[in-house]
């Protein structure tokens, strides 16, 4: 395996794994500040709980880790078609999962916000009237 690209591998393997680590952060902050934020408007289900940045971050993570181990030696081949099946699983089902469960929560977030801003604005004009 001479002509395999070993730094492409070990640096494609290094993105993935701060794909993983700034996932699994802002997912973390996301389930802190949305659980600190339900205490006050009551517990019900919310996008926030299904963690979503924390597991999709620990496969783009295991997906990262195997990419960088890549090196000469007895099991490549096997390390090779590990990370490619993984980057292609994460690429596939995990990102595109990560990106709808954001732009759902951002939905939802825009939509209450309006509702409230409108709620607030018919209020006042009654209170005016």
């Amino acid at each position: 395996m001479a002509s395999f690209p070993y730094g492409a591998a070990r640096g494609l393997g290094g993105m993935q794994i701060f794909l993983g680590l700034a996932a699994m952060g802002l997912g973390i902050g996301d389930v802190v500040i949305g659980v600190s934020t339900n205490r006050a408007i009551g517990y019900w289900f919310r996008l926030y709980m299904l963690g979503t940045g924390i597991w999709t971050g620990l496969f783009f993570l295991m997906a990262g880790s195997l990419a960088a181990s890549i090196s000469e030696g007895r099991t490549v081949g096997c390390k090779i078609g590990a990370a490619q099946t993984m980057s292609l699983l994460n690429a596939i089902v995990f990102a595109p999962g990560l990106v709808t469960v954001a732009a759902i929560s951002a939905v939802l977030v825009i939509s209450s916000y309006l509702l409230s801003l409108t709620l607030t604005i018919h209020v006042g004009i009654t209170r005016l009237a």
